[in-house]
Formats: C-alpha cells, structure tokens, sequence
C-alpha cells in the first residue's frame, strides 16, 4: 500500500472508528458532515484509498466498502 496523506489517513481512521462503533461504514453525507469537508472531498479522497489498496469497494453503493491491511486482506 502506498503512504496515505493525512487527509487520507484521517479518513481511513475515521472509517474504521464508525465500523468499529457502528457496524458499517456511514453514508458519504454523514461523514462530510463529521469531519467538516465536502462530499466531494470525502468522494475523492475514497476513490485514492481505493486505488492505494487501502480500501476495497464490494459494490457500486457507497457503504459496500471494507478497510484492508498491508496484504490486501480485509480487517
């Protein structure tokens, strides 16, 4: 996995705090709000996670995403 920006690991802690509180990634509204920055911001920033292999999107939806770890496994 590539090195994350903060703004990217400060959106991957942010997920993987929700999932482990909640059970599910939030909506890409709720987690603009939570964290004071656009959708689009938020959009963007999970696109790179992605293509970092940081993150793994299941589905087209935007809560069908799992955290994975340095092998590429999720958490």
């Amino acid at each position: 996995m590539d090195t994350l920006t903060p703004t990217q690991r400060r959106l991957l802690d942010y997920l993987q705090r929700k999932i482990e509180a909640e059970g599910r990634v939030p909506s890409l509204r709720r987690a603009s709000a939570d964290l004071g920055v656009s959708h689009a911001a938020v959009a963007r920033t999970l696109r790179v996670l992605e293509d970092k292999g940081a993150v793994r999107r299941a589905g087209r939806y935007e809560r069908d995403v799992h955290i994975l770890n340095p092998a590429g496994r999720p958490v």
